[in-house]
């Protein structure tokens, strides 16, 4: 379970994040003087600390380097009143992972904080994972979550491709084995996003080539981060892949046809249809019927001919769409009607 400690000598402040962290499962512990926080931190090994700058007894500047003498990976945030600029370089200097400044909404804690925590934890389990039984199950849910507070985008999207990705394998007839890595590695094919800048992801406008140009890094570092653990070997593979084109023009690695991993060609299918279907910050997703007519148009180029099509029924059969639908959109386009009986 995720530790934090509160240590703010206005108790109304430890009161609102004890019960805004508690709604969200976490073990909170507050202090309101600067005497226990070491013994604290000594005993429970908080995985995170909000640390006011000023306490009544010992600055909270003081218990700060402590506090990392004590852990090193504990992330520290600084709480303060005033946003003097050599208080929060010196507090950086000295180890603090971010600062807030009174009064902060929840809302901010949300949007800029939550990360670090998962991030934390992620960090804990990784340096520990051979000590621990379960870091498998354990280190999916920390990775999907670190992913989930970085880009709000990715939540619903990872589930919503590992779930189309599992109803193509489940029509392939594949083993149930293979199916369980499918649905973990569309759970976790865009976890390299966390190696992308928030400016570029939540970017509002088009991105530029060169923005463009570092989202496309996400494969190379999605892969590098799974690959340093065992039991998630396979699974990078697959995310290192999944922006291949079965052409030979995609990325990282230029793989064309067959030499794209089955798992990662199913990936891209789901992706790309969920891609196009989602609203992103610069553009509204688009109707169903038009992205699976993209789909069809990029059989042989893009995607893999086979599973488009196995896709596409798969959609019929989850009734996304309807038979009709799709009788009505080769009715209507002799090129797409050519593509889809190829």
């Amino acid at each position: 379970m995720i530790k934090i400690l509160i240590v703010d000598d206005e108790i109304l402040i430890c009161e609102v994040l004890k019960d805004f962290f508690e709604t969200k499962g976490f073990e909170i512990f507050t202090l309101h003087k600067g005497e226990d926080v070491l013994k604290i931190v000594e005993k429970e090994k908080p995985h995170l600390v909000f640390l006011d700058m000023n306490l009544p007894d010992k600055s909270g500047m003081e218990l700060l380097p402590e506090i990392k003498k004590i852990d090193s990976t504990t992330k520290v945030i600084m709480i303060t009143a005033c946003s003097e600029e050599e208080k929060v370089i010196e507090a950086k200097n000295k180890g603090a992972s971010d600062y807030i400044i009174k009064p902060f909404s929840l809302a901010y804690i949300q949007e800029n904080i939550m990360y670090k925590v998962y991030e934390q934890l992620f960090e804990d389990l990784r340096s520990k994972h051979n000590k621990l039984t379960n870091i498998y199950e354990q280190t999916l849910f920390i990775l999907a979550k670190v992913l989930e507070e970085k880009d709000r985008y990715t939540k619903g999207h990872s589930e919503r491709v590992a779930n189309y990705s599992v109803d193509i394998a489940k029509e392939l007839k594949l083993p149930e084995n293979y199916i369980r890595i499918i649905y973990q590695a569309g759970l976790l094919h865009d976890i390299g996003k966390i190696g992308i800048k928030n400016i570029i992801l939540n970017k509002r406008d088009v991105l530029s080539n060169n923005e463009f140009d570092e989202i496309k890094k996400h494969t190379i570092i999605g892969f590098e981060i799974l690959n340093i653990l065992n039991n998630f070997k396979e699974l990078s593979v697959i995310i290192r892949h999944h922006h291949e084109r079965i052409d030979g023009k995609g990325y990282p690695d230029n793989k064309k046809g067959e030499e794209i991993p089955l798992s990662s060609r199913i990936l891209a299918i789901a992706d790309s249809y969920d891609a196009m279907t989602s609203n992103r910050p610069y553009r509204k997703g688009m109707a169903q019927v038009e992205a699976i007519k993209r789909l069809i148009m990029s059989k042989g180029t893009q995607l893999d001919t086979m599973l488009v099509n196995i896709f596409v029924n798969v959609l019929i059969k989850n009734k996304t769409v309807t038979s009709e639908d799709i009788k009505q959109l080769l009715y209507n386009d002799l090129v797409i009607q050519s593509l889809y009986y190829h």
